[in-house]
């Protein structure tokens, strides 16, 4: 969960995010506002015919932000409009370059199922919280030795 409650919480339905999930959104943003201009570049470079240039830019959005599709397509139509160039090698660095991008999105796919994965087994790992569970029984041990000895005492 990406907030919690704290103990200065002062106003009912506001919620405070955890300093990590905080971290994590930020980290996020960054990239993604990172990916949207390189996209704004790109767009503007290949206005102006510079396929080369606009195809790396927006290599790095793709990379940045892998589930936009909107920075797929620009490249795949950056790419599409370079193929006029007379060839010189380019078309193989050009298939490379796309299994590459493709490898790094199944790569951050992956890790973020290995997180989840992770996160999964914690919450489901049945010695969790078990300690405190002994402790509580041992708790109600000892209250009900005390109770016994107070209805002796009493009685």
């Amino acid at each position: 969960m990406g907030w919690e409650f704290t103990d200065h919480h002062v106003r009912p339905n506001v919620f405070y995010w955890a300093p990590k999930a905080h971290k994590e959104r930020e980290e996020v943003k960054t990239r993604r506002d990172a990916a949207q201009a390189a996209y704004e570049k790109a767009k503007k470079a290949t206005a102006e015919g510079r396929h080369a240039e606009a195809e790396q830019l927006l290599l790095h959005s793709v990379t940045a932000w892998p589930d936009n599709p909107r920075f797929s397509h620009a490249l795949a139509h950056c790419i599409f409009l370079d193929r006029g160039r007379p060839a010189d090698g380019r078309g193989a660095k050009r298939d490379t370059l796309a299994e590459i991008v493709e490898a790094e999105r199944q790569i951050m796919l992956w890790e973020r199922k290995i997180q989840l994965e992770k996160e999964m087994q914690e919450v489901l790992d049945p010695t969790v919280g078990q300690d405190v569970v002994a402790e509580m029984k041992k708790e109600i041990h000892r209250m009900t030795l005390r109770h016994t000895e107070l209805m002796r005492l009493q009685g």
